[in-house]
């Protein structure tokens, strides 16, 4: 064993012994830069359309001479694998570098961006100091831009008020983006759908007097009209004139298929069911029926992105109920899944919170929208009417069980009260049914914005009341406006933003995260009368559609 050992040891001197240094190496002093937040990847937001700038400047210091170091090296931007440009910061228009960098289509809600690398490269070796980062490609309009909808003169006009940490304004943005051409008529009504066979965005619809547009959200191309025969199984129906459309949007893709719903000025309704993905579904030719009473649809309410949408029947003085229900037919075998309209009338005489049907004549509906201020009840809504011979504005709660779309007319948890002041035609009334966990949306989920003149009130449920009885908190949001108010929103996702249109064309955006005294973030004009507004952005099962 010990020869084996000596034997190992000598063969281990003879091959080190073979290796001489010289010592002809060459020394290169390294002198990285010093990665500010060096876990981190930065992101940059590109829309189309428009500029963006990639900052080098923000991601790095040198620990040595920053003069000197400036001289020795350069700056270039790499994406999707590719050299897009050099300098410390670059500024480029998205389309510019999307096609430099082979990109081909915008980035899709939810999912990561594009990853590139800021190198950082020294002039005498090319030696390469690389940070990550990613690009998000969007379209012209996106998340949290809002699409207003102007009545200029009798005209039909489209704004888009981008936002971000700044906001501006773009007028005009039809005819932009159309060939300077304008949309026919006078403005009625607007609406936003998933519609992702029409753009990453959705689509508008824009409804006037003479026309029913679909717009590609994204950057407000035309793409049809929903009075062209192409959109009906047997022909446009006799008389359609479109007022309103809403759209029940599954909560995830692929999980059901989508539906149509389109109000005519008669009070008919034509309704189409498309498949998961979008694509074929026509409207049927005749109006639905929902049962031998007749009906006469005056509008639809808000509702809940893929819950279900409420309006009212002025013919038979009672809510209805619009929704997509899964038809289960064959055997287990061949078990096939069907979607289909359903559209109720509601009957019956509540124990406690709001009437459903044969309402007083001379009611006036003011509002019905979701609400979500008790416990385990999802499709509660909130309905505001002015009774005949009253002085006040008479608020109630009114819950529909999803699955046989009637109402519960026992749940003693539903509440009903009066607000202190009477509202009219003219006053814009917001509820929320949303289910997210920022403070601003629970807050909204249990508060009642509603306004008259140039005054914008809240009433606020205790939170989620499990009794007989609920205390409410009445006050005034402070905002400072210019005329009447004519149209009211709120930001979809946190519910934080209070969008405002006056009468003479103002607009004005506060942030209501303090409800009692909210921040002024922009105020523009828009040269019209905000007859509805959209803010862009894909919802989720958890937040309101905002369809009003």
């Amino acid at each position: 064993m010990k020869k084996i050992t000596y034997l190992l040891l000598g063969v281990l001197l003879c091959l080190t012994s073979c290796f001489k240094d010289e010592g002809n190496y060459d020394y290169s002093e390294t002198n990285p830069p010093h990665w500010l937040n060096a876990s981190s990847v930065p992101s940059f937001y590109a829309y189309d359309a428009r500029e963006v700038t990639l900052v080098g400047e923000n991601l790095f210091v040198w620990d040595t001479d920053s003069l000197q170091r400036a001289e020795e090296v350069t700056y270039e931007w790499e994406v999707n694998n590719k050299i897009v440009g050099e300098g410390i910061n670059l500024t480029i228009d998205t389309r510019e570098l999307m096609n430099r960098a082979g990109i081909t289509s915008f980035t899709v809600s939810g999912h990561a961006g594009t990853y590139g690398t800021f190198n950082i490269v020294e002039k005498s070796t090319g030696v390469k100091y690389m940070k990550k980062f990613q690009v998000f490609f969007y379209p012209r309009y996106s998340s949290g831009d809002w699409i207003l909808m102007i009545d200029k003169n009798n005209t039909t006009k489209l704004d888009v008020l981008i936002s971000g940490s700044t906001y501006s304004l773009v007028e005009n943005a039809y005819e932009e983006t159309n060939n300077n051409q304008s949309i026919p008529g006078k403005p009625v009504s607007m609406a936003w759908a998933y519609d992702k066979h029409i753009g990453t965005q959705g689509s508008i619809t824009v409804i006037t007097d003479e026309c029913a547009y679909e717009l590609n959200a994204e950057d407000l191309v035309y793409y049809s009209d929903l009075t062209d025969p192409v959109h009906y199984l047997e022909g446009v129906p006799a008389g359609l004139k479109p007022v309103q459309r809403v759209d029940i949007d599954p909560a995830r893709d692929n999980l059901s298929s989508p539906a149509t719903f389109l109000l005519s000025e008669d009070g008919k309704l034509y309704t189409r069911v498309m498949s998961p993905n979008y694509l074929g579904g026509k409207f049927l030719t005749e109006p639905y029926e929902i049962d031998d009473k007749g009906y006469d649809i005056k509008f639809f309410g808000n509702a809940m992105y893929a819950g279900i949408v409420p309006g009212y029947d002025a013919k038979n003085r009672r809510f209805v109920m619009a929704a997509v229900v899964e038809i289960v037919s064959g055997s287990q075998e061949t078990q096939e899944i069907l979607y289909q309209t359903k559209v109720a009338g509601m009957e019956g005489t509540p124990a406690y919170g709001s009437q459903v049907c044969d309402f007083p004549e001379g009611t006036e509906i003011l509002y019905i929208g979701p609400a979500n201020h008790l416990k385990n009840a999802t499709q509660v809504f909130a309905c505001v009417s002015n009774q005949p011979g009253s002085s006040v504005t008479h608020v109630a709660d009114m819950l529909v069980y999803p699955s046989t779309l009637t109402p519960d007319l026992g749940k003693w948890t539903l509440n009903s009260f009066d607000l202190p002041i009477k509202l009219d035609e003219k006053s814009q009334i917001i509820t929320s049914g949303n289910s997210r966990t920022p403070i601003t949306a629970q807050t909204m989920a249990r508060t009642m914005i509603y306004t008259k003149g140039q005054k914008v009130y809240y009433a606020q449920r205790n939170a989620y009341a499990n009794f007989g009885y609920m205390d409410i908190t009445y006050g005034e949001i402070a905002v400072d406006v210019t005329s009447d108010i004519c149209y009211m929103s709120v930001a979809y996702y946190e519910m934080n933003k209070l969008f405002l249109a006056c009468e003479n064309g103002d607009i004005f955006v506060y942030d209501i995260t303090n409800l009692k005294f909210p921040t002024l973030e922009y105020q523009g004009n828009v040269g019209g009368k905000v007859v509805e507004a959209r803010q862009l952005g894909q919802h989720t099962s958890t937040s309101d559609k905002l369809n009003h």
